[in-house]
């Protein structure tokens, strides 16, 4: 993926709710959808995400720090909070607050009603009730 210097960037094949709000520098791939009232804000550095992500309604996600990357073909339920790098193919269901300090491997579940703060979710994992599964 090449990302553009003129921000944002949204690709012509991106399903945007008219009621999204784009902050800052914001790059969003191929076949993704953004649900209503998403906030995409990328006001400390650059906010990436890769193709066919799909973001749920009322969740926000954005960079504090020098980049965020949300993986291909990851989806993010509604109402969520994310500001942390998310590999590919994973879910993060609805209500999960991810915090900066969060980095998650690629192939994660990250199961409903969470705040994780501090935690490296490696590759192929769950997590339930704060505690990565086996």
């Amino acid at each position: 993926m090449s990302v553009s210097e003129n921000f944002p960037y949204i690709s012509q094949t991106v399903k945007v709710d008219e009621t999204v709000l784009i902050i800052g520098e914001v790059y969003v791939g191929e076949h993704c959808s953004l649900g209503e009232s998403v906030v995409l804000e990328a006001k400390f550095g650059r906010l990436v995400l890769g193709d066919k992500v799909q973001i749920g309604s009322s969740s926000r996600v954005w960079s504090n720090r020098t980049r965020t990357k949300i993986g291909d073909h990851t989806t993010i339920g509604q109402n969520c909070d994310i500001s942390c790098d998310i590999g590919h193919h994973c879910t993060i269901e609805n209500n999960v607050t991810l915090h900066a300090s969060v980095e998650i491997g690629s192939n994660c579940q990250i199961e409903a009603d969470q705040e994780l703060k501090e935690m490296t979710i490696p590759d192929n994992s769950t997590v339930r009730a704060g505690k990565i599964l086996d």
